[in-house]
């Protein structure tokens, strides 16, 4: 399957590479050899963590595959909510009463390999497009009005380029911000 969802232009052609549910039956080799700038991305993916989160249906884990067979990145999705708190000047009026969360899909890991990362045609922002697809797809069958996010520094304004908003900044008290993207604004 091409690996790509989400609005793009005429002149952004989608690159090829398949997007395939992590195995919990079978270890993928590709794991181990996994590197991206992250530390703690590398290590998830070639954890048994990552597995527990598949066996657990914690988050469910897709790998991008090149065509040639290299592992391009891969990413978690799972469900959540954003407390309405955190953007009730946004959301405040047109939100029913007694809704604390707006239903979201939680990109809870992004990561793409070194090999490939910041270098045409740029899978991240693939990644994303395709993410936007699937979210996209569950609001015709299940309430889901954001894909929320929490960012570590260096990926913010990776993810404000997606279209992405910061819900709070970096600060004393807080390390990764939590950001958002409105289904209905795309």
């Amino acid at each position: 399957m091409a690996g790509t969802s989400g609005t793009s232009t005429a002149s952004e052609q989608a690159p090829r590479f398949r997007i395939s549910p992590l195995s919990i039956e079978e270890r993928d080799p590709r794991l181990a050899e996994f590197g991206c700038v992250d530390k703690s991305l590398t290590e998830f993916i070639a954890s048994e963590e990552a597995l527990r989160f598949e066996k657990f249906r914690l988050g469910r884990t897709y790998l991008l595959d090149h065509p040639d067979g290299r592992l391009i990145g891969y990413f978690t999705v799972s469900t959540d909510g954003l407390n309405l708190a955190k953007i009730k000047k946004q959301y405040g009026d047109g939100i029913p009463k007694g809704l604390n969360h707006i239903p979201s899909l939680l990109i809870g890991r992004l990561a793409i390999d070194r090999e490939f990362a910041g270098k045409e045609p740029h899978y991240g922002r693939w990644a994303v497009k395709y993410i936007v697809g699937m979210a996209q797809e569950m609001a015709k069958t299940v309430g889901v009005r954001l894909i929320v996010l929490e960012a570590v520094p260096k990926s913010i304004s990776f993810y404000e380029k997606c279209g992405f908003v910061a819900v709070d900044r970096v600060g004393k008290n807080t390390r990764n911000p939590t950001m958002f993207l409105d289904l209905l604004k795309l």
